[in-house]
Formats: C-alpha cells, sequence, structure tokens
C-alpha cells in the first residue's frame, strides 16, 4: 500500500509526525488490538515500511495460505487504528533510536545535509525522521498533544482516493479482487488533495554555486556534482535526461570515466537523476576518488564541464547515435528484467502507481 502523503507534508512545529505515524499503525486496531497480532502473524515472514518525502509505503509478504488473514489485519491500519497512549510513548523512542543510528550512515548523513542546505521555504528542507526532541519535548513545550496530532495528521492525509494498493498471490483474480474489495472497501475516501508546492524550488539561486566538504564516517572518496532541475516526471514517456546519463556516464574510449582513470583519479562514475518529484528534481554525476583524485577535485570538477559542453557541442548526428543505443539497452532492460522477490515487486509497483497512467506504471519507469 502507498499513501501519497509523506514527511514533506509534517506540521512545521512536529517535524517526524508522517514518520512516527508509519510506525504507530503497527501497533493494534480496534479489530485486532494486541499491539503485537500483526507482528506475530507475520513472524516468519517480511514486513516492513518506509517513509519517504512524499509517500509512505507499507508491505509484507507472507505463505499463500496465510495471505487473507495478513490481508484482513493489514486492510485495518487504515481503517480503524488504535493509536493507544502507551503504544505511543513506547514507540516514539523507537522513532528516536532509528534516527540515533543514522547518524552513523554516510548515506543518511549526505541526505540530511542536502535537506539541510535546501531552500527553507520548500518542504523538502524539513527533517523527516523525528526524534524525542521533535516528537515529545518540543510538542510538550508547545501544548501540543502528540497523540492527537497523530490522530489529526492521519484524519486529514490517510483517504481512500491517496492510496494504491498491489496484492500478489498464487490464487484466482476474481478471488483476489473479492478479498481486496470486502477487506479494503471501509478505507475512507475524503477526496483529499496531494500537496501542491508554491512555486518554490529546494535549490534556487541563493543555494547554488557552493562547495561543500563533508567528514565522512567510513573511508569513502567521493566527488558529487548536483544539478537542480525542473521536475522530469512529466517527460516519462521521451525521459531526455536518460540520453545524458548515458553519455555521461559512458565508460569506453574517450569518456569522461575512462580520461580519469588514466590521469589515477577515479574508480567509477555514475550520472543520472537523484531527486524525482513531481515539482522538481537533481541531476547528479557522482565520481568515485582515489587518492590522487581528492587531491585534484577542482581539476576534475573542471574536466566535468569541459566535457558537457563537448556534449553540447556534438553533431545532431552523434547525439541520435547515443539515443539509438541508450533505446535499445533500455528495450532489451524492460523486456528481460529479472525476477524481483514479490515483496519488492509489488512495493515498486505501488510507487509507481502514484506517479503513471495505470497503462505505464510496469513500464514508465524503463
Amino acid at each position: 500500500m502507498a499513501v501519497q502523503v509523506g514527511h514533506q507534508s509534517d506540521p512545521a512545529d512536529i517535524p517526524g509526525l508522517a514518520h512516527f505515524l508509519e510506525h504507530m499503525l503497527f501497533l493494534g486496531t480496534e479489530k485486532f488490538p494486541d499491539e503485537t497480532s500483526y507482528k506475530k502473524y507475520l513472524s516468519a515472514h517480511g514486513n516492513n515500511a518506509s517513509t519517504s518525502a512524499v509517500d509512505t509505503n507499507y508491505y509484507f509478504d507472507v505463505g499463500p495460505a496465510h495471505l487473507h488473514g495478513a490481508l484482513d489485519r493489514f486492510a485495518q491500519f487504515f481503517v480503524a487504528p488504535l493509536f493507544t497512549p502507551s503504544a505511543t510513548e513506547r514507540e516514539m523512542k523507537a522513532v528516536d533510536a532509528e534516527n540515533a543510528k543514522n547518524y552513523q550512515n554516510d548515506a543518511r548523513r549526505l541526505y540530511q545535509l542536502s535537506k539541510s542546505l535546501a531552500n527553507p521555504l520548500h518542504p523538502f528542507h524539513k527533517f523527516g525522521t523525528g526524534n524525542l526532541h521533535t516528537l515529545g519535548h518540543r510538542p510538550q513545550t508547545l501544548g501540543l498533544d502528540i497523540r492527537n496530532e497523530l490522530l489529526a495528521f492521519y484524519d486529514r492525509h490517510y483517504s481512500a482516493n491517496a492510496m494504491k494498493l498491489v496484492v500478489y498471490g498464487k490464487e484466482d483474480l476474481n478471488i483476489l479482487e473479492d478479498w481486496v474489495t470486502t477487506l479494503f472497501s471501509p478505507v475512507v475516501n475524503k477526496s483529499v488533495q496531494p500537496l501542491v508546492q508554491d512555486g518554490h524550488h529546494p535549490y534556487e539561486p541563493p543555494q547554488q554555486n557552493r562547495e561543500i566538504h563533508v567528514v565522512p564516517v567510513k573511508d569513502l572518496r567521493m566527488l558529487d556534482l548536483s544539478f537542480p532541475l525542473p521536475t522530469v516526471q512529466d517527460q516519462y514517456l521521451s525521459k531526455p535526461h536518460r540520453i545524458l546519463s548515458y553519455v555521461l556516464g559512458y565508460e569506453g574510449r574517450g569518456s569522461l570515466l575512462a580520461y580519469f582513470k588514466a590521469m589515477g583519479y577515479a574508480n567509477s562514475l555514475s550520472a543520472g537523476i537523484s531527486k524525482d518529484f513531481a515539482d522538481w528534481s537533481l541531476f547528479s554525476i557522482k565520481i568515485n576518488l582515489t587518492h590522487e583524485g581528492v587531491a585534484n577535485y577542482r581539476a576534475m570538477a573542471q574536466a566535468v564541464f569541459h566535457y558537457i559542453d563537448l556534449v553540447m557541442a556534438a553533431p545532431p548526428d552523434a547525439l541520435a547515435t547515443y539515443f539509438h543505443e541508450a533505446q535499445a539497452l533500455a528495450t532489451l532492460g524492460f523486456r528481460f528484467r529479472n525476477q524481483e522477490q514479490p515483496i519488492h515487486y509489488v512495493s515498486w509497483l505501488t510507487s509507481n502507481m502514484q506517479k503513471y497512467p495505470v497503462h505505464h506504471v510496469v513500464a514508465g519507469p524503463s
């Protein structure tokens, strides 16, 4: 189940509320009030959830004989969760522990840094994980009851029209449809509207042209050149950014990476959309550096811009060749896509259903 709300919708006074609510849905419903009911039922299988900037995704896998029972418990998350006071206090500490664990994760640290450096007028700037201060101490200081805030957030954003569901099973499609209709019809449609931005970009001129140095936790050496763009989601059929990714990420003779390797500066290079939202995107060139590359990162950055100039000056016939190569590879990748585990496949599909028309849910990202 993908719900079209994430931490960008958090109240300004309670960062992390959407993520906290995600945790709370696992801890009892009116039909199954035992806080451990759902987890015990799925104890031998996988279940999880994640809260991103703009959506929250819940998923599980279970043996075929137990699918209906799991769906019954799962559906109640979106019908009648309890948000008990005891669970609220306890789970707040679990969120705080999750946030503390992220302190030693370089990817998480870089993600939070990118948010902290973003335009404060855009909700991407918000701190999304939450901790004891943002969910406990600060609301208390402001006279806010965190359980009441959870209930209000749930009532405001968790609506049938903001949800997309995928069920994967060996049963007949008519049976699966019957189960879903029976179990999920009680989910209320409140006709909520998705979060709409007011025209601000997370990285406007005051947030651009900056050089940031980061001390990693692990032994990492990387040069990341990022370029803010308008959204590219409305161009999913043509994907112009894919051509740029293909050209910049090419590893053969005459490529950026070949040059950097010859200089002893880099081990690998990737290029592509690193942030993809309905109102903005970010194109990033990430280069895994050697020690020599760290010492010469500015020369490398200059080389990247020279290479971009070459691409811009390339004749149309040359760019058309790259286009057809990229198109052929994308077609092969789609036709011979590796089979995924169902738990990952359904999560991927529900996210796609929030972005693409139904007839392009599978092919849209390819």
